[in-house]
């Protein structure tokens, strides 16, 4: 994967214990080239924004995580509802990383709640797209180079295309994602 934070990769073990911060921000940007890690198993990866990440030209954010729902997936209370050839999301995100900065998320939503982990699909949305907005920057003790903050999306219209795999297996996709992370890490 050829990229200007490629080569920063390699330095990281270096200076981690002296740029903690900046090791989170290169580590985050490294396991959340999100469509490529989940293009394996026949999953259809949408091409919207895939190429800049791959290019290493924007940073990806990952918005997984909801106040008070902590790791129960059946507790997550953003929604994308279909209307015609799109997706309407719905719902805040904290605590994500590049949540501001970031130029491509991948929004995690519940399409149908009475699947449960079944029905939590995978939405691919770029910066800028009205609807998705940053929230407040978490203010926090350490790791200030690392931007985190809360993502709202309010009527945020997203095409279909942007479902990132088959709608259901948002979770599933999650938890792959998760594992090569924790892999990479």
């Amino acid at each position: 994967m050829a990229s200007r934070f490629s080569s920063d990769l390699r330095l990281l073990p270096a200076p981690a214990p002296l740029l903690p911060s900046w090791s989170v921000v290169l580590c985050h940007w490294r396991t959340s080239d999100l469509p490529r890690q989940v293009a394996s198993g026949g999953i259809v990866v949408a091409a919207v924004g895939r190429p800049r990440l791959i290019r290493g030209e924007a940073l990806g954010a990952w918005g997984l995580t909801e106040a008070g729902a902590g790791s129960d997936a059946a507790g997550m209370r953003t929604t994308a509802t279909r209307q015609g050839h799109e997706w309407v999301l719905n719902g805040a995100k904290s605590f994500i990383t590049h949540g501001r900065i970031g130029g491509v998320m991948v929004v995690i939503a519940v399409t149908d709640r009475t699947l449960g982990h079944r029905g939590i699909s995978a939405f691919v949305v770029e910066h800028g797209t009205p609807g998705m907005a940053a929230g407040k920057k978490e203010n926090k003790l350490g790791m200030r180079a690392s931007d985190t903050s809360e993502v709202i999306c309010a009527d945020c219209h997203v095409p279909a295309s942007q479902l990132l795999g088959s709608e259901g297996q948002g979770f599933v996709n999650t938890l792959k994602v998760l594992d090569a992370g924790r892999i990479a890490s």
